[in-house]
């Protein structure tokens, strides 16, 4: 039997799609796959090889031949020094399999050592060309160089931002949502207002049109590769982890218009605070509640949130009850944001709901407590008054009033109906 260039290319290209499937692959499972199969196959190997070659382009090397150009090692090896920015000691011309096997485990440890977990696949199969492995391990790196994913699907996360950021978008997945070029559009106009105004006027028939104007415009305004080409991009055999791949670019972390345009944000709305990333500036729980009081949502004892270690579980748990009265959704609990190593995309998602939120006063602006008189002495009754500027947004009978001391709370009287008040100090300090 003889076999053509073409057939060998579908080959490889049937053998490659399967990881997107495959539990080796730490990719999704029972994706539907929609149309003929064998160019969802095609979209997916091409994007994978285009991804390493971005990352390859640096240290001058190239990958033609997904199941052939791994099998020394060689090139293994210089895709994870670029993502791990280091060098590893390898044999730079392996003259013998020996060699080659040698550079393949030298990369696979590397990986394994940065936290990333290879499930049946070693160095054998590489050298062997097994694309479904080789595949799997490709997206393994997207996940965690590009993402930052470990604990969390980067699915989830990824859609949670997109949502977030995108909320009249109603985006459901990575295929066929993005078809027709609108919401790519749209999300260039989010990490640039102003950059596609019109984007709800482009007609959804011109998909190919639209994606190709819009991957243009984000390769030259914000350097994001091609790495899928435009007509795959806008066709309805688009598989999940192309799409995933593609749209990651706009949300990498520190190297990105999507997580800039966020923190940008943050930045301008809590200026009081020094906020420069999604990770460790989040886990005290103090940029979360101040986030949430910018906008008016109730953050109890705001003052006396301390940053000592703790105390941050119980902190976020506050800025998140907070912000659930306001209209925005957890997107991790606040265990995982507590951590200095919390996925940062998750905490952008949950940021990124801000932006929509109306600004409104929080009910501590809207009253305002005045002493009967200019002392309050130990064992004489203290008068107060709650004073409600604005009786449309506040009623009475929704205030309820607490006195502290030195010591803690203290009982107090306290008439809903006129907002007056007393209680009795019994200690001498800050009331």
């Amino acid at each position: 039997m003889t076999m053509t260039a073409e057939s060998r290319r579908m080959s490889e290209a049937d053998r490659a799609g399967l990881a997107a499937r495959s539990p080796e692959g730490h990719a999704a499972k029972s994706m539907h796959i929609r149309g003929r199969e064998e160019e969802w196959i095609q979209i997916q190997a091409n994007t994978f090889k285009n991804w390493v070659n971005v990352n390859l382009r640096e240290c001058g090397l190239e990958v033609q031949d997904l199941a052939q150009d791994f099998t020394d090692g060689t090139r293994l090896v210089a895709l994870v020094e670029t993502l791990q920015k280091r060098k590893l000691r390898h044999n730079k011309r392996p003259q013998s399999q020996p060699h080659a096997l040698e550079n393949i485990t030298i990369a696979l440890d590397a990986i394994q050592e940065d936290g990333i977990k290879l499930v049946n696949i070693g160095n054998t199969d590489i050298q062997n060309g097994n694309v479904k492995l080789i595949l799997g391990l490709i997206w393994s790196l997207i996940a965690h160089y590009q993402l930052g994913a470990s604990n969390f699907p980067p699915k989830k996360l990824m859609l949670a931002w997109l949502k977030a950021v995108l909320p009249d978008c109603n985006i459901k997945n990575f295929t066929s949502d993005w078809n027709n070029g609108i919401n790519l559009s749209a999300l260039l106009d989010y990490c640039r207002p102003g950059l596609l105004p019109n984007w709800q006027r482009l007609s959804p028939n011109n998909g190919p049109e639209n994606c190709k104007r819009a991957m243009d415009i984000a390769e030259r305004e914000f350097k994001i590769p091609m790495v899928l080409e435009p007509q795959h991009f806008a066709s309805p055999h688009l598989d999940e982890l192309s799409g995933m791949t593609y749209l990651s670019y706009f949300m990498k972390e520190e190297d990105s218009p999507g997580y800039y345009s966020t923190l940008n944000w943050v930045k301008n709305q809590i200026p009081n605070l020094r906020i420069n990333n999604f990770r460790t500036d989040w886990n005290d729980g103090l940029a979360a509640a101040a986030l949430v009081k910018s906008k008016g949502g109730p953050v109890p004892g705001f003052r006396q949130i301390n940053n000592k270690p703790e105390n941050w579980v119980s902190n976020l748990d506050i800025a998140m009850k907070g912000a659930q009265k306001i209209g925005v959704s957890p997107v991790m609990e606040s265990r995982d944001i507590a951590n200095p190593n919390v996925e940062y995309l998750g905490v952008m998602a949950w940021a990124a709901q801000f932006q929509w939120i109306q600004d409104k006063q929080g009910p501590g602006e809207l009253l305002e407590v005045k002493m009967g008189g200019n002392k309050c002495r130990v064992g004489e009754k203290c008068e107060f008054l709650i004073d409600i500027h604005d009786k449309s947004q506040v009623a009475m009978d929704q205030v309820t009033a607490e006195v502290s001391g030195p010591s803690g709370p203290i009982n107090i009287e306290f008439d809903p109906r006129d907002g007056k008040g007393h209680f009795t100090a019994k200690e001498f300090g800050m009331h």
